[in-house]
């Protein structure tokens, strides 16, 4: 009984079902496995500032929210696993997993919290030729709508498949989500724990780079800052 509302107040930024549009996948496993009833009620009654996603507390019943939340909670992904797409929109991982791999590391700030590296200071790395690696730690249907120029495909479930392949000479290593931090920081700490040392969580989450207007690639192959919209 949430689909008329759904459909009418969410959709259009959130999706159909939930895949995200111009706003958050909500039916994202991360997001559906960490995110509780309570916080998601929250955010529809109270909206999320600095983004599109206005309050509803006076414009729906607690009744209606309560449905919506039932309706987002009913939710899962049909395909995790990149096996399970399509042979056509299978992510590409290719050889060479760092972008620029010439260039000179990034001059990163400190760290907030010694994890999160500004959407800023990121797009300066990028349009600089900085050596870099990208990790996109959503779902592959989400990377093949859009991604940072270079990134790899490592969903936060999956990372371990990677770990062996990443650099260890002190490459910065930047994970993202849309989350904006939930599946990329445990792509992030994941890293860390294996030994990795220069890594960071994009602070803001592919979302906000996107509405910024910084560089992205759509489709399967990570591609370059040519390639980006």
């Amino acid at each position: 009984r949430a689909i008329p509302t759904w459909e009418a107040q969410c959709a259009s930024c959130h999706g159909s079902r939930g895949q995200g549009e111009t706003a958050l996948s909500l039916n994202n496993p991360v997001f559906l496995e960490t995110a509780t009833p309570a916080q998601i009620r929250y955010a529809i009654v109270k909206g999320r500032d600095g983004t599109p996603m206005p309050a509803f507390e006076e414009r729906l019943s607690m009744e209606r929210i309560d449905d919506l939340v039932a309706l987002i909670q009913s939710w899962s992904r049909q395909t995790d696993d990149p096996g399970d797409e399509p042979e056509a929109m299978v992510p590409v991982i290719p050889e060479q997993l760092v972008l620029n791999p010439d260039g000179q590391a990034p001059r990163f700030s400190e760290l907030r919290e010694g994890r999160y590296v500004p959407s800023a200071e990121v797009a300066t790395a990028l349009e600089q030729g900085r050596r870099i690696v990208f990790l996109d730690a959503r779902a592959p249907s989400d990377y093949v709508r859009y991604h940072l120029p270079g990134a790899i495909v490592s969903p936060y479930y999956d990372v371990q498949r990677l770990i062996e392949r990443l650099p260890r000479d002190g490459t910065w290593i930047v994970a993202y989500c849309g989350c904006p931090h939930a599946a990329s920081g445990r792509v992030m700490d994941a890293l860390r724990e294996a030994g990795f040392t220069n890594t960071a969580v994009l602070d803001e989450g592919v979302i906000h780079w996107k509405d910024e207007g910084y560089p992205i690639v759509t489709g399967v192959n990570p591609g370059t800052v040519a390639d980006a919209e």
